[in-house]
């Protein structure tokens, strides 16, 4: 907890964790100002504070503290505006370093997921093989480009289609059974060969993997 003067930012005064954390004294740092233990905290800085604090009564702002040492840490400050025999501007100090690096590995964690996400999608939008993602009715959610190429449709003009409507009469009962094996058994694969109508007509033959 800090205690400051509003006309010059001077400590008044000051709890001991404050001195613990900062490695001064509590005689050093009273003859110290918030500035030299904020290099955030400039003359121009500390007067649109002021001001915001003295318009609102409070104020949450994140900010840094530099240790004697030299050294900084991030923190919360959770400023008010006090009047009692004169003006305080009393600041609540929270050392927020372990939110911080919690905080850069999630950022972390989420750039090497979309990097992930980036390779994923481009193996499947680049693959020979057809790719087909289903829903558990058999409706066509995504088709990778490779469908043109192999069964002359275009993947928009099968996406949202039911896939047994293209697949021969005879192997119908067989993909649904896969299906249903792929829902009931995930992480298991489950092959079915069928026959497939290509856009000109023709039957053409497809081993296909179902994986739930």
């Amino acid at each position: 907890i800090e205690i400051i003067d509003p006309e010059t930012g001077r400590f008044l005064d000051l709890n001991e964790k404050v001195c613990t954390d900062l490695g001064f004294t509590r005689e050093e740092l009273l003859a110290r100002s918030l500035g030299d233990v904020d290099p955030s905290m400039d003359p121009a800085a500390f007067k649109t504070h002021k001001e915001a604090l003295w318009v609102s009564g409070a104020l949450i702002l994140e900010s840094v503290r530099r240790r004697k040492d030299g050294s900084t840490f991030p923190v919360e400050v959770n400023m008010k505006w006090v009047w009692l025999d004169r003006d305080y501007m009393v600041a609540v100090v929270r050392d927020i370093s372990e939110r911080k690096r919690n905080e850069a590995a999630l950022r972390s964690s989420e750039d090497r997921l979309r990097r992930n996400e980036d390779l994923f999608r481009s193996l499947i939008e680049n693959a020979s093989d057809l790719i087909t993602v289903l829903n558990s009715q058999g409706i066509i959610r995504y088709q990778s480009p490779s469908s043109e190429r192999a069964m002359g449709y275009k993947p928009e003009q099968l996406v949202g289609q039911n896939c047994l409507e293209y697949i021969h009469a005879e192997d119908t009962t067989r993909v649904r059974e896969a299906l249903a094996q792929a829902l009931a058994n995930p992480g298991l694969q489950f092959p079915a060969e069928l026959r497939f109508r290509h856009q000109n007509g023709e039957w053409r033959i497809l081993q296909a993997i179902g994986k739930n």
